[in-house]
């Protein structure tokens, strides 16, 4: 296996990865989105009223949180296919070690901490030494 089939190997893990982080970062969205819907307040009609700027009112902020809903949702359905796809791939490798650990990490996106006390090793050894050969082997495996 040449630089570059490993090259293309990683990248593609690391899309799983960066799926898995991305839709998290997206559910922490839109909890903070309803969040802020739960703790609107009602209009006070006593005030005087100003014209002008965007005035947003309840059912614009439903619609939005309806939107990101629809949004996660899709992600979601997207990265369950992501997942099933690179586990599937990540069978083809031999080594049960090296399978946990390319699992461990790029399916469900573990730190690299996490994924040392999984798989009882250090850290240092499971991020350097270990990843360099799942991802040999991953590459390898999927590209013959």
């Amino acid at each position: 296996m040449n630089r570059e089939q490993a090259l293309t190997a990683k990248e593609y893990l690391r899309t799983v990865l960066e799926a898995n982080l991305e839709l998290r970062s997206k559910e922490d969205e839109l909890a903070t989105y309803r969040q802020d819907c739960y703790s609107i307040s009602a209009i006070d009609y006593s005030k005087d009223r100003v014209t002008g700027g965007v005035s947003t009112d309840i059912s614009d902020k439903i619609a939005k949180l309806t939107e990101l809903i629809q949004d996660v949702d899709k992600q979601w359905e997207e990265l369950i296919q992501l997942r099933v796809e690179a586990n599937r791939l990540i069978n083809n490798v031999e080594q049960s070690n090296l399978r946990v650990l390319l699992i461990q990490r790029y399916v469900l996106g573990k730190p690299w901490h996490e994924v040392a006390d999984f798989m009882f090793i250090s850290e240092n050894h499971a991020r350097g030494y270990l990843n360099g050969q799942a991802i040999q082997k991953f590459g390898k495996v999927n590209t013959d």
